[in-house]
């Protein structure tokens, strides 16, 4: 009997906040019935829209880190004279800080997307070594991301959007 054994793993797939690896293990993949074979194509479509939607999301995110140290560094470095007007100071200091939080915290989250591909690498060998072990079982398994990395695309947006607001603060009083 031939049995095939496909192990698909999608990128991180973030929906309404809770994201997650898509894994499947499907054994006898020739003896499927059509209601089975319709879940499987569904599963896969699911695969490549996480997929597409991550790659997508994560170069969003590049890029918007990218902008952002280019943005810090000139703020800092065209600033040169000391500020005297202690409102227009505080909105700078929240502007730079903000700013530096969110570029910290977006390096974080790009990280978390290694993160995931490392304990779906670790399940995969699990599911391996079951199946070499003949403990084979067909199962679709959700790998979640980590608290911290919740959190900090939260901290990431929450500051880059405090960010935003502060620098069109800070130009205002700069002006007057």
């Amino acid at each position: 009997m031939l049995i095939n054994n496909v192990i698909l793993v999608g990128k991180v797939c973030t929906y309404l906040h809770a994201t997650f690896h898509i894994q499947i293990v499907a054994n006898h993949l020739n003896s499927l019935k059509p209601m089975d074979e319709k879940i499987r194509k569904r599963l896969y479509e699911i695969k490549d829209l996480s997929d597409s939607r991550n790659e997508k999301f994560f170069s969003w995110l590049k890029n918007l880190i990218t902008i952002s140290v280019g943005l810090l560094g000139i703020l800092v470095s065209l600033n040169s004279d000391k500020i005297e007007d202690l409102k227009t100071s505080i909105a700078f200091i929240i502007t730079i800080s903000t700013l530096a939080l969110g570029i910290l915290s977006g390096v974080v989250l790009l990280y978390s997307e290694m993160h995931l591909l490392h304990k779906a690498r670790l399940k995969k060998e699990e599911q391996l070594q079951n199946i070499l072990d003949g403990k084979r079982k067909n199962n679709v398994e959700w790998i979640k991301r980590d608290w911290f990395f919740d959190l900090s695309e939260k901290v990431c947006f929450v500051s880059y959007l405090i960010s935003l607001i502060s620098i069109v603060i800070y130009s205002i009083l700069s002006v007057l």
